[in-house]
């Protein structure tokens, strides 16, 4: 799965711009994704996430303090 930048931001924080460290903004914890299935129902599946800090920071997407 290739994501840029602000997709992944959004998969892990709910939110567009860079995750600034030390905030009150906290991780998703749970993705459910619905596929339409062709001539089908649709598939759902639901994803648990653990802490995911050191993949989010290792991709650059929380911005750190200076």
């Amino acid at each position: 799965m290739f994501l840029s930048d602000v997709d992944l931001n959004n998969l892990l924080y709910g939110h567009f711009m860079p995750h600034k460290e030390s905030t009150d903004n906290p991780q998703v914890r749970k993705i459910i994704l619905g596929v339409s299935e062709y001539l089908a129902a649709q598939i759902q599946m639901e994803f648990n996430l653990p802490d995911s800090t050191e993949v989010a920071d290792a991709c650059g997407v929380i911005e750190h303090k200076r």
